[in-house]
């Protein structure tokens, strides 16, 4: 009779481990010991657990709460980053610190500290603006991505009360740094608008700050490609004879990863719902979308938008 060594790890039955079954029989508890009349194959399957932590507001979460890493059914995710990039982290603490919220004199380093952190390591931030506008106290964290040490980490939040104890701490989603060779893999999106969006971000001019004047930008980095798919013109009217009067370029932006809830919610809710979409650096229109998901087990998304540039007049 064959000999196997089986164990378990992970929910998969493997070979060549010291935790093995080696018998023609195996203790099936309460019952007892059960003649397999071959070898004993041990498999503990793990509960199928789907990784969606409770989001507050886009890229927030409560702390520890961050997308897991170990789940079976989805995968693991960072949001990608580039070193030099400037990554904004916008929050709406209740400003309890300030005496006055409505012209703030205390910001970050004080009112809000905040640090990348990979749970070990941390360093603190201070670029960054406490203001009031939108008709609320917001605070907007600018991370130079150029002078993090760390690979792999999040943003920890701390608000603190006039008294200088603590009031609320929450962190980011995680961010991981893009090897240079894998740069090219991915395309940068910002929702650039005026007002707010559906998370409750500002993105108007405050009314009163203090710290560094900063215009709110959301871009963010996903793995994909925008590949042009074509276009067309309207000859309808033809100017001087020559040219269409209005070009529309066809792209289809596609994914290259699976993104979790939180990334879909904020391409959909916010980066591909503003106003004006900028990917790359450039300006394209999007005047309705439907995401179609490949992704069938599981909580996590991959699918492709189609954009168009428009162009008239003398283009």
């Amino acid at each position: 009779m064959p000999d196997f060594d089986t164990f378990q790890r992970g929910g998969v039955a493997q070979t060549g481990d010291a935790s093995f079954v080696r018998a023609r029989a195996a203790t099936i508890s309460p019952q007892g010991c059960t003649d397999l009349g071959g070898v004993a194959y041990r498999l503990c399957l793990p509960p199928r657990l789907l990784c969606d932590a409770a989001v507050l507001s886009g890229l927030l979460v409560e702390q520890g709460e961050a997308w897991c890493n170990t789940c079976q059914v989805d995968s693991p995710y960072a949001i990608p980053y580039v070193s030099g990039d400037t990554i904004q982290v916008q929050t709406q603490f209740f400003d309890s610190y300030n005496a006055e919220p409505k012209d703030p004199q205390s910001g970050f380093g004080s009112f809000v500290r905040a640090f990348v952190t990979d749970g070990v390591v941390r360093q603190e931030i201070t670029t960054g603006m406490v203001a009031y506008g939108c008709g609320k106290s917001f605070q907007i964290l600018a991370v130079d991505t150029s002078t993090v040490t760390l690979d792999c980490w999040v943003v920890e939040l701390t608000a603190y009360n006039a008294d200088g104890t603590e009031r609320r701490t929450i962190q980011t989603q995680q961010f991981k740094r893009v090897p240079d060779t894998q740069a090219g893999q991915t395309f940068t999106i910002r929702g650039r608008g005026k007002g707010m969006d559906c998370y409750g971000n500002c993105y108007t001019a405050p009314t009163a700050y203090v710290g560094e004047l900063i215009e709110y930008d959301n871009t963010l980095r996903f793995y994909g490609t925008v590949r042009d798919t074509g276009g067309n013109f309207d000859a309808g009217g033809l100017n001087g004879g020559y040219f269409a009067t209005k070009t529309i370029e066809n792209y289809r932006l596609s994914l290259a990863e699976r993104i979790p809830p939180f990334a879909k919610n904020l391409l959909l809710k916010v980066l591909l719902a503003a106003p004006e979409v900028v990917i790359n650096g450039e300006v394209y229109d999007l005047d309705q979308f439907k995401v179609d998901n490949e992704v069938k087990d599981g909580t996590m998304f991959l699918f492709g938008v189609d954009l168009e540039r428009k162009c008239g007049g003398g283009c």
